[in-house]
Formats: C-alpha cells, structure tokens, sequence
C-alpha cells in the first residue's frame, strides 16, 4: 500500500509518498494520521494498493482508520482516493472478479472512499494513467490549465 495525499502543501512539490508496508507496525499509522490531522489545506488522499496483491489486514485498518478521521472532521476538508496499480499482473480472466473484491473491501472498510481507479503504467498505452492525472488536477482544483499540456510535460520529463 502507498499513501499519496495531494494538494497545496509544501512538500515535494505538492505531493507527499508515503509507502506503509505489512511489516510496520500501528505506531506509524497513527504518526500517519497525526500528519493528515495537520495538513489544513489537503485536498484528498490518494492510496495505491498493488492489484496481484490486494488488501491485506494492515491496508484494511489503514482505509477504515482514514474513513473515522474523514468522518470526524465537521467540514470533510478532504476525500480519499483509491489507486489499484499494477492491473497487467493479473491474468486476464481473472481481472473482473479480483478487481470487483478489492473494490469490494475497500467500500467495507472505508464507505467514503472515492470508487478505485485501476492503472497499468506497463501496458501500451498505459492504462488509467491519464485519469489519474486529471483526478489529480481537479483535486487540487487546478481548472484553468489545459491538461493535456500538462501531461505532455510529465511524459517529457519521464
């Protein structure tokens, strides 16, 4: 699981990485969460999990951990985002029904959290990426630039 939240913070341009893996324990999920409570000006949460992996009980209690501190805010100042990366490792009769039970538990976990946005940076063309990023854009409410100039710019980058 990855946790990526976007929005005008000063840090890293903007976006903050956070990778939380199985082995590491509760007192970096609330140092996590701690850090979201600070953040006035975020805008959503983005949190990537692995599609040949799914949820397992650490991403679970991270995803309904985000949803309490979501609904404890009066205001909801910001929304959570789920990424399902890495769709090409699944075998193709099987993308459906595994897809279907991730979504599935993130919504039992976390019913605020955004419908999943499935990516494949691998396949040609890849696959969700341009999604992604317009997601990215309207979540930290960047209108008035044309999109696909911006994402030219991140393909000439890469």
């Amino acid at each position: 699981m990855r946790l990526v939240t976007a929005g005008e913070v000063d840090l890293n341009g903007g976006t903050c990485w956070m990778s939380i893996s199985s082995q590491e324990n509760s007192e970096l999920l609330f140092r996590t969460l701690l850090f979201l409570n600070a953040l006035s000006r975020l805008c959503r949460v983005y949190i990537l999990f692995n599609a040949k992996h799914g949820l397992n009980g650490y991403d679970n209690e991270m995803l309904a951990h985000l949803s309490r501190l979501m609904m404890a805010c009066p205001n909801q100042p910001w929304t959570l985002q789920s990424v399902i990366t890495k769709a090409d490792t699944i075998p193709v009769d099987k993308i459906s029904p595994i897809i279907n039970s991730i979504t599935q538990q993130i919504r039992t976990s976390a019913p605020l959290c955004l419908r999943p946005i499935v990516t494949s940076a691998q396949m040609s063309p890849p696959y969700g990426i341009d999604p992604l990023r317009k997601n990215i854009i309207d979540a930290c409410g960047i209108h008035s630039v044309d999109v696909s100039d911006i994402v030219h710019s991140i393909q000439i980058k890469n």
